[in-house]
């Protein structure tokens, strides 16, 4: 073969992995999200105990806490993740409470993020987190306190 002959298969080469590596690529994702009172349940846990109740009901005591927990696949330094609390009153909503996170390395895993209360707890009534990962894929949780 020619050096002209093995210089053009080497680019081609060259090219296909390029292509093959870009297809390959995973996009990062939110593949869930749980509003929990216990934010030391696994996935599995969280999936188990809560697909019990389509309607997600704490009562309201001082004690309580509430966190969101989202499963992240394939984020980067460079996404962002970003939850808002909204407080619906009637016909009306109200944001209580908005985060961003960035995350400090790339991978998957799950990030638990807190609902802050006031001295007293929380306002009885419905509530909603809505998560969206690069201001897009937009996943919203819904929940009551009693």
């Amino acid at each position: 073969m020619s050096r002209k002959a093995i210089i053009i298969l080497i680019v081609i080469t060259a090219l296909f992995a390029i292509i093959a590596f870009v297809s390959v690529k995973t996009s990062p994702s939110i593949e869930n999200a749980f509003i929990t009172d216990n934010n030391k349940l696994t996935e599995k846990e969280l999936s188990n105990d809560l697909s019990q109740n389509k309607d997600i009901v704490f009562t309201g005591n001082p004690g309580l806490n509430i966190y969101a927990v989202i499963f992240v696949k394939d984020i980067t330094e460079k996404d962002q993740i970003k939850l808002k609390w909204v407080f619906e009153d009637g016909s009306s909503e109200k944001t209580i409470q908005e985060d961003l996170i960035k995350p400090a390395n790339n991978g998957s895993g799950q990030i638990v993020v807190s609902l802050a209360k006031k001295d007293n707890g929380f306002e009885n009534g419905n509530y909603k987190a809505v998560i969206s990962l690069n201001d897009s894929q937009n996943l919203t949780k819904k929940f009551t306190i009693k």
